[in-house]
């Protein structure tokens, strides 16, 4: 499950500001993973795979003071089920079971939400995430620090509305976390 709290500024021409906030409980998100490969007594590799579907729990409905809705990707839900599958690998290179180098991929399958403003159906577009990264485990005296670097990729294809393509939206994202 998830909380909510999303914010637009929208800086406008004349000088002034106008921000949007919504706040609430988003949608829900369950997850099946499993190994396909169980490991050994000492063995340094893992690997998952998962199946997962997100339910549309989260509110559609919010709306500015002025009582103007906020467009999908404002609300704390999206509407619609989605469909995800996902897979990690990690494998401890040198011999320590707190280091590990991963790679993980997830790809989602949006869901078409029919009652958009209440007449028009709202679909967002489909979506590739593909993670590569480190992590580790020391102990500094008495603190147990845990180091981590991740390069993440995430492209969005474009959201639709009554199965027409919605300008400005999609497109591909880098993160180095």
């Amino acid at each position: 499950g998830s909380f909510v709290m999303q914010e637009r500024l929208i800086q406008t021409q004349n000088g002034g500001e106008d921000l949007s906030r919504t706040v609430g409980i988003g949608d829900l998100t369950t997850l099946l993973k499993f190994s396909p490969v169980l490991p050994k007594p000492g063995q340094n590799f893992d690997w998952q795979l998962g199946l997962g579907l997100k339910a549309p729990l989260g509110a559609t409905d919010r709306a500015a003071d002025n009582g103007i809705p906020f467009n999908l990707d404002l609300q704390p839900g999206s509407g619609a089920w989605d469909v995800l599958v996902w897979t990690r690998a990690s494998v401890a290179p040198w011999q320590r079971a707190s280091s590990q180098l991963f790679v993980q991929g997830v790809f989602s399958r949006k869901g078409v939400f029919r009652e958009y403003f209440g007449v028009q159906s709202y679909q967002f577009g489909a979506e590739y995430q593909l993670l590569a990264g480190w992590s580790d485990r020391f102990l500094l005296g008495p603190w147990i620090i845990d180091p981590q670097m991740t390069l993440r990729w995430r492209t969005a294809l474009e959201d639709r509305v009554d199965a027409a393509i919605l300008p400005n939206t999609g497109g591909d994202w880098l993160f180095l976390i």
